[in-house]
């Protein structure tokens, strides 16, 4: 079976309106997190025992490497949300939806597109409360350092929401595929 082409096409309202929701976030990082950076001592906690205890100081230097490092999830949806069609059209293998790849060629043309925008919105949708979830996180170790405290839901947010997500996308994405499908057998 050869590539079939899916021709580019905007993304719909909702799934450009969760786009700019994900630079926003990508800005809050950045904002948030330089913002309480310089309210942080020289030398903070960074590092806490499951009791709550510091155990490890450093600089609040090392805290500015959180902001590049948070911002590798939705920075990387945002690139794949602008390339998506040459992704697609050039590199399907960048691009793991076996589901939608083996119903592409039964759907019509003119479907291609639509279908591929609402994978790539359930994905948009997934980073956005991933990028969510990474907000809450360098609020928490920040404000952890600040007070030295370490935050009361830092380890249920840390442990329970990423699960949570995975699930969740594997949900949606399931039934993405079945109205995928249901769509191919009644035309």
């Amino acid at each position: 079976m050869g590539i079939v082409h899916v021709p580019p096409q905007p993304l719909s309202r909702r799934g450009q309106w969760l786009a700019g929701l994900l630079v926003l976030e990508l800005v809050a990082i950045w904002g948030i997190g330089l913002g309480l950076f310089f309210r942080l001592p020289p030398v903070v906690p960074v590092h806490f025992t499951l009791h709550g205890e510091p155990d490890r100081y450093g600089s609040r230097t090392e805290l500015l490497f959180l902001l590049p490092a948070l911002s590798i999830v939705p920075v990387l949806f945002l690139a794949i949300v602008r390339w998506r069609f040459v992704l697609v059209n050039r590199f399907p293998y960048l691009i793991n939806l076996p589901a939608f790849f083996l119903a592409l060629p039964s759907l019509p043309p003119e479907r291609r597109s639509a279908w591929f925008n609402r994978y790539i919105e359930a994905m948009v949708v997934f980073a956005v409360l991933t990028t969510l979830w990474l907000l809450v996180l360098e609020v928490s170790i920040l404000t952890s350092a600040l007070v030295q405290i370490p935050g009361s839901i830092f380890l249920l947010v840390m442990l329970i929401v990423p699960f949570a997500l995975v699930v969740a996308f594997l949900v949606w994405l399931r039934s993405l595929d079945r109205a995928l499908r249901a769509e191919i057998q009644h035309g």
